[in-house]
């Protein structure tokens, strides 16, 4: 684990979440799918991998502009929690990819774990905003 994430700015490690060691995704075409341009599964776990993050970023970039001109003083907290997220994350689903290692490709499991945890922040994330436009 690359303990330098842990000082970056927020957009620094956004973006450190989104692109750091994902490789060029295949391209999904006009039907969504990631299996259709990909040659090979590293290509569809990278597309997926993307998506999944994208839709991370989307909804944590949404809810930050309004937390920073609704709730200045909750920005920082946000700005935190997402890279404790970021973290607890990654090492979970490294633990997930060795702990299942027998049973699945270590890659597959870790693509499947990404899965599950950008789908749930993202869910969390959006309620978190749906929460604020709420709010008088």
């Amino acid at each position: 684990m690359n303990h330098a994430l842990l000082s970056l700015a927020p957009a620094a490690c956004a973006s450190l979440l989104l692109y750091g060691s994902v490789a060029m995704a295949a391209n999904p075409t006009s039907s969504g799918s990631c299996e259709d341009g990909a040659a090979n599964m590293a290509d569809v776990r990278a597309c997926l991998s993307e998506r999944n993050k994208n839709q991370v970023k989307e909804a944590y970039a949404a809810l930050s502009v309004k937390i920073k001109a609704r709730m200045p003083q909750a920005s920082a907290a946000l700005e935190e929690s997402q890279r404790n997220w970021v973290l607890f994350a990654r090492n979970s689903c490294d633990f997930y990819a060795e702990f299942n290692a027998e049973s699945m490709l270590r890659e597959d499991a870790r693509s499947n774990c990404w899965t599950d945890f950008t789908r749930a922040r993202t869910k969390v994330l959006k309620a978190w905003e749906m929460q604020l436009d709420k709010r008088p």
